[in-house]
């Protein structure tokens, strides 16, 4: 095996989409990634594809990839996170070690050139059953941090009826509330662990402007002044309906203003789109959670018949302390 590395092009695009399909083949996580996906992850402008990503070919062919990204989170840590898959048959040959340690490197590299005043973690992302990546991680000196669910519902079961906050208007998502609904989202995840906000440019481009964006089946309930109180935004995947044969319903995000929980918004938005999905013919929901989320997300999912598919784990380790580029001893 004579492995060469390099950054990745635009022109890897169609072998990056091959390997990760044979990836998710074997690892089962639940998520088809398709061209539109990548093009419009890298069309992020914080990502310098010639510095922040990395492809390793056996010959011809493409046995590795990662991608290096890093945000200020709310509560003031750079947090660098690092993204990559090998493919399954090039496993078990020391290949994840060092392409972690490669993008590991150029993690730090990113931190003391773009943040390196603030305190930084670099993070990785584990599918909980891959113990294998697990072990490989903490090897490697990061440590668990985070837990996710990844959960459905069966839309073939009986939804509850829609009871709308006292004091509160439910309608479906419209272009001219757009700002406003980035708006509430960043006033209602302000203290979500490792939350980051949104600025207009990075949540059109990943968020409403995202060709998997479902604005009809989206919607949000108002204040009597017209303000975003709470919001729930659907995606649909249709490459994963094609892998699947069940079309599901992404519930992409969710939240409700501080001063608006505790009142059934969330449940009511919950309700009203699991019922609009089977109207569209849509046969499950799914939604992904923080499982120490600090507003009972987890619960109420639960009880609105959400079930755990999978777990995921964030894995992390502080980066040196720096200060001009240099490490602080």
């Amino acid at each position: 095996m004579e492995i060469t590395w390099r950054a990745m092009s635009s022109e890897d695009m169609s072998a990056w989409v091959e390997l990760l399909d044979e990836v998710e083949t074997v690892d089962q996580t639940g998520e088809r990634t398709t061209a539109e996906d990548l093009e419009e992850w890298i069309s992020d402008p914080t990502i310098e594809l010639g510095r922040d990503s990395l492809v390793a070919f056996d010959g011809e062919t493409l046995v590795a990839q990662g991608i290096v990204t890093g945000r200020v989170t709310d509560e003031g840590i750079h947090r660098v996170r690092v993204e990559g898959a090998v493919r399954p048959s090039h496993r078990g040959r020391g290949l994840g070690a060092e392409l972690l340690r490669r993008l590991f490197a150029r993690g730090e590299e990113l931190h003391r050139e773009r943040h390196p005043d603030i305190p930084a973690e670099m993070e990785v992302g584990c599918h909980e059953p891959n113990r294998q990546f697990a072990a490989l991680l903490e090897q490697l000196g990061l440590r668990p941090i985070r837990r996710f669910y990844d959960m459905r519902r069966d839309l073939g079961r009986p939804i509850d009826p829609v009871v709308v906050p006292e004091g509160l208007r439910l309608v479906e998502y419209t272009a001219e509330l757009d700002d406003k609904v980035r708006v509430a989202h960043n006033a209602a995840f302000v203290d979500h662990w490792g939350n980051s906000a949104m600025d207009e440019e990075r949540w059109k481009r990943a968020c409403t402007g995202s060709y998997s964006f479902r604005p009809s089946l989206s919607y949000l309930l108002l204040t009597p002044d017209g303000e975003v109180a709470a919001y729930l935004l659907t995606r649909e995947h249709p490459a994963d309906t094609e892998a699947t044969g069940v079309r599901s319903a992404v519930i992409d995000l969710l939240g409700t203003r501080r001063e608006w929980r505790g009142r059934g918004a969330g449940t009511a938005l919950l309700m009203h789109a699991l019922a609009a999905y089977v109207r569209n013919g849509f046969e499950r929901a799914e939604l992904g959670v923080d499982v120490s989320n600090p507003t009972g997300a987890l619960g109420i999912y639960e009880r609105c018949g959400f079930e755990v598919a999978t777990g995921w784990v964030a894995y992390s380790r502080a980066l040196p302390a720096v200060e001009r580029g240099l490490a602080v001893q």
